[in-house]
């Protein structure tokens, strides 16, 4: 899928919640990553995988968060 480009005619909080959008899409294909890394037979590579999913989730945790509050309450 293309990445969204931000519209300059929308307001920020609507660019900022299409941003919240898309982080969510990734935090879907980590869990799927997550998820499929079971079916690896070598347990040191799966746990590797995984290593890195769950610091990549929590990256985008702390980002979502961050743009969450710039964002501000919802419209």
């Amino acid at each position: 899928e293309p990445a969204r480009e931000a519209n300059p005619q929308r307001s920020l909080s609507s660019n900022l919640g299409d941003v919240l959008d898309t982080l969510s899409e990734t935090e879907d294909f980590l869990e799927a990553t997550f998820m499929a890394a079971t079916a690896i037979n070598d347990q040191q590579q799966v746990n590797a995988i995984q290593r890195v999913v769950v610091q990549a989730q929590e990256s985008l945790s702390l980002a979502k968060d961050t743009l969450t509050e710039l964002r501000g309450p919802a419209q």
